[in-house]
């Protein structure tokens, strides 16, 4: 998974190999309580989040903590999730979260911050 710079100088978004279609379908029969549809969810998303994590905490993600981290985050989170909204900024919000928790104390950067130092 590769990361597409956004305009005007804000946080990097991930680029998803699936189509958002796809994500957002698996999402709403997880939201429904799938338990094959997470599966399938966790098995396809897995690998983006760790590519795009390994963006955010370069050398953190040499096992799938901060992957699993997010997961259960969007386990907790997931009845917040709005089918009809788009999918990749909201996962990448709770990625760039975790991801800010786990950056060494001199290189955390405020979450809704455009990259200024804490």
């Amino acid at each position: 998974m590769g990361t597409v710079d956004p305009p005007c100088g804000g946080h990097t978004q991930p680029a998803f190999a699936r189509s958002e279609v796809e994500y957002r379908s698996l999402m709403k029969s997880y939201q429904a309580g799938d338990g094959q549809a997470f599966e399938t969810f966790y098995a396809r998303l897995a690998p983006d989040l760790e590519g795009y994590l390994e963006t955010l905490a370069p050398g953190c993600t040499a096992d799938r903590t901060l992957v699993d981290e997010v997961f259960i985050t969007i386990h907790r989170a997931r009845r917040s999730y709005d089918p009809r909204k788009p999918f990749e900024p909201w996962v990448a919000a709770i990625a760039r979260h975790v991801a800010q928790t786990h950056r060494p104390p001199g290189r955390r950067r405020t979450f809704w911050t455009l990259g200024w130092e804490s």
